[in-house]
């Protein structure tokens, strides 16, 4: 059992600058919502459905990495490749450790929220991006200013 001794939160506000490209949405706002867990023991993992053809995989929503290499090993198994949903950046690393990858989604919002929150952020540029490895874990840090988007 996973004991948690501490959880901090945040939530940010970034206003879009375009409407997604497909039209089928229109919004002026995307709120990520950030949380660090003080625990102790081994994570914990939630219920799964039944994958589609594609599973999209989002390590924010799966149990994080871990969550991640668990689902995808099952998917694999039933010889199924995967997608990177949202936040690429922060699926970048595992993406790459993932071998059914099939893509990541590469959403202009999402990279903009990444790269306005976060440095070292993926650059696409060139059609070609890499994990680090000159920096622990998925290189993303915190940006220090971006407590204007903040809203709780």
């Amino acid at each position: 059992m996973t004991v948690i001794r501490a959880v901090r939160a945040a939530a940010y506000r970034v206003p879009t600058d375009r409407t997604e490209a497909d039209g089928t949405l229109a919004w002026d706002a995307t709120t990520l919502v950030t949380a660090e867990l003080d625990a102790e023991g081994s994570p914990a993992s939630g219920g799964r459905t039944p994958p589609p053809p594609r599973p999209p995989f989002d390590a924010t929503r799966c149990g994080g990495y871990t969550g991640w290499l668990d689902a995808a090993a099952v998917a694999r198994a039933h010889h199924l490749r995967v997608s990177a949903h949202c936040a690429p950046s922060l699926h970048l690393p595992v993406a790459a450790a993932t071998p059914n990858l099939r893509h990541t989604e590469w959403f202009h919002d999402h990279v903009r929220i990444e790269s306005e929150l976060f440095g070292g952020a993926a650059d696409p540029s060139g059609g070609t991006v890499r994990p680090r490895p000159d920096v622990p874990g998925h290189g993303l840090v915190p940006r220090y200013g971006v407590a204007g988007h903040r809203v709780a």
